[in-house]
């Protein structure tokens, strides 16, 4: 298996977001009740779930429109666990219309028996992400802009720092400070032992 970062992956989808958010599924040149009736019969048609080196997951959703939406359903160090509860919650969503958004949300957290905890919520949180992909696609609008708009122009960032020695840990803070970061984490634990 081919090993890819979370960033390289990230970066590839980065390439088609302004294919994705133009007019590509002739949605502008329609009337508004063309496409309410479009919108209103669209279905779920394929979930996939793909675990990226080391730890994230993304969930791909397509619709029988060619609309694919992507998400996030991350659980730090259970991603196998992820994309098995991706492949269960698939079994509810196919099939439905994308743009019940709160509805499926509600099925899926509240609709079993037994409430989820952080494995459910989080691979619910990425389809989440993926409908509201989907929707603002549909949309020509950019998500944020459907959840109220952007509230700020910029943010602080932080970066990740490795090592397990003074030496390693050391000379990862100083890379990181090269690299304009003034904030990062460490984790003191090896991950492949958890």
């Amino acid at each position: 298996m081919t090993k890819v970062s979370r960033r390289a992956f990230i970066g590839s989808l980065s390439a088609g977001a302004f294919v994705a958010c133009s007019d590509r599924y002739g949605f502008l040149s329609r009337s508004h009740a063309e496409i309410t009736e479009r919108l209103s019969s669209m279905k779920i048609t394929k979930i996939e779930a793909f675990p990226v080196y080391p730890r994230s997951v993304f969930v791909r959703i397509e619709t029988d429109e060619g609309i694919v939406g992507w998400g996030e359903p991350s659980l730090e160090g259970h991603a196998e666990t992820q994309v098995t509860a991706v492949n269960e919650l698939a079994r509810y969503l196919l099939e439905k219309n994308p743009f019940e958004i709160e509805r499926h949300w509600q099925a899926m957290y509240r609709g079993d028996f037994y409430k989820g905890g952080p494995v459910l919520t989080s691979a619910i949180s990425g389809v989440d992400q993926a409908l509201w992909d989907i929707l603002g696609k549909s949309l020509g609008q950019p998500v944020h802009q459907l959840l109220g708009g952007r509230c700020r122009d910029k943010i602080k960032i932080y970066t990740g720092i490795g090592g397990s020695d003074t030496k390693e840990i050391t000379d990862s803070v100083q890379r990181s400070i090269g690299g304009g970061y003034r904030a990062g984490k460490w984790c003191p634990v090896d991950e492949t032992e958890i």
